[in-house]
């Protein structure tokens, strides 16, 4: 199927006119409860991934929940990104996406920072009054 055939079957979704335009880097980040004993892949971010790909972006994905030095990785990939992604539950989870927020928020103020997730589909205003995100996607957002 080409493009043109993609394009005419379902448009709203387009695809860049040169998928190698090199956009930027957004950084996806999963967050850990501190308990994970048996970890499943990030399967939200892999199926998003090559979605940004596809829009000429690059994508990073830091998972908390096997990344030890996790903070870290979030300040030195935050250099020459261009969003930050968050997904989160309520619960234990919910601490470390925070922590990532403000490590956001404290080394670039206006690096946009996009929540989703069950927490932030139930409860979308708070995450916006408590400052830790700018745009929150609701329900199932891959």
């Amino acid at each position: 199927m080409s493009k043109r055939q993609l394009n005419q079957r379902n448009p709203l979704f387009e695809l860049p006119s040169n998928p190698g335009t090199d956009k930027g880097k957004v950084v996806l980040f999963f967050p850990t409860a501190g308990i994970e004993q048996n970890v499943w892949f990030p399967f939200p971010y892999l199926y998003l991934g090559p979605f940004i790909e596809l829009t000429g972006y690059t994508v990073t994905v830091i998972d908390a929940r096997v990344e030890e030095n996790w903070r870290q990785c979030v300040e030195s990939e935050l250099r020459d990104c261009v969003a930050f992604g968050i997904t989160s539950m309520s619960g234990p989870d919910l601490n470390s996406a925070l922590e990532a927020a403000h490590i956001v928020r404290e080394s670039n103020s206006n690096l946009p920072i996009i929540w989703g997730g069950h927490h932030v589909s139930a409860l979308p205003e708070q995450a916006l009054q408590e400052n830790v995100a700018d745009y929150v996607c609701l329900g199932t957002s891959e």
